[in-house]
C-alpha cells in the first residue's frame, strides 16, 4: 500500500459511512456490483425489522401509557439515527398499527 491509496483514518476513527465512502473510492467496480447491491438491501431490511421490532417493545413496555406517533418516531429516531425522520415516522405509524405483529427481515 502507498501513502496515496493508504487511509486517512486509523481503523478506531472510520465508522460504516467512512469505510462506505472509502471503499467507493477505491473500488467503485466492487460497490456496484450485483453482490454488493444484494448485501445493502438485506442489511437495510433487517436494520428495518430491527427498529419495527424496538418499536414495538417500546410500545409493550408503556405499562398502559400510549405513545404518540411523534414521540415514537423521535425514539426510533434516537435509536437508529441511520434512518432519515420521515423512515422513522413510516415505521412508528407502522408499530403503532401492528403492536403485536411478527416482523422478519
Amino acid at each position: 500500500m502507498t501513502d496515496s491509496t493508504r487511509p486517512k483514518f486509523t481503523p478506531g476513527q472510520m465508522d460504516a459511512s467512512a469505510v462506505t465512502a472509502y471503499v467507493n473510492a477505491k473500488w467503485p467496480e466492487a460497490a456496484a456490483s450485483p453482490f454488493a447491491k444484494a448485501v445493502r438491501e438485506y442489511t437495510q431490511a433487517e436494520m428495518i425489522a430491527d427498529a419495527k421490532i424496538h418499536a414495538q417493545d417500546c410500545i409493550s413496555q408503556a405499562c398502559g401509557d400510549r405513545w404518540a406517533l411523534d414521540d415514537l418516531a423521535f425514539n426510533i429516531e434516537s435509536n437508529f439515527p441511520e434512518f432519515e425522520p420521515d423512515d422513522c415516522l413510516d415505521i412508528a405509524e407502522w408499530a403503532l398499527a401492528n403492536p403485536r405483529a411478527k416482523v422478519s427481515p
